[in-house]
């Protein structure tokens, strides 16, 4: 999908500098990707706690 963004040319060319990506559709999907994986991550972090396990898992697993 064609997309016009208005994006720093000094911090694209960094990016991609960093990323060694070879052109800029490359680095700013590099980038989306990332920012999805991350925050996903940082979902499943504060969920983490929020989950109750059975310490019998033999009686859990069988409902018992």
């Amino acid at each position: 999908m064609k997309t016009t963004l208005n994006v720093s040319e000094v911090l694209l060319k960094q990016a991609m500098d960093l990323t060694m990506l070879a052109t800029k559709t490359e680095t700013v999907q590099f980038a989306l990707e990332a920012i999805v994986r991350q925050k996903t991550l940082e979902k499943i972090i504060l969920a983490a706690g929020s989950l109750k396990f059975s310490e019998d898992w033999n009686n859990a697993r069988h409902g018992r």
